[in-house]
């Protein structure tokens, strides 16, 4: 069994902490009316989750060649991944809510 580093493992939880934030980001925009800043933040949210997606590819890669010492760490990065990624699928709902007035999403 590897032991993957702590490194690559918060790099995980910081990318899915900035997709959360600018997903949050893009909600309070959306609902002061600012749509074009909103798209920028969801756009942003995007990049980061998709970097938070390739470092966690990188730990199941290792997982699969050489198998992967699971640790709480591990856990608690696959969910806060998992979490940013409906943060971003909630924001591109609710930006499009406020676009329509609230009616008929």
């Amino acid at each position: 069994m590897t032991k993957i580093s702590e490194e690559k493992i918060v790099s995980v939880i910081a990318s899915a902490g900035s997709a959360k934030s600018y997903a949050f980001q893009a909600m309070e925009e959306a609902e002061e009316g600012n749509f074009e800043e909103a798209y920028e933040a969801l756009e942003e949210a995007r990049k980061a989750l998709v970097e938070g997606h390739q470092a966690h590819t990188d730990i199941l890669h290792v997982d699969v060649t050489e198998g992967v010492e699971v640790t709480l760490l591990i856990v608690h990065a696959s969910n806060h991944l998992s979490n940013a990624e409906m943060s971003i699928d909630f924001a591109e709902r609710i930006i499009k809510l406020y676009e329509r007035g609230g009616k008929n999403a």
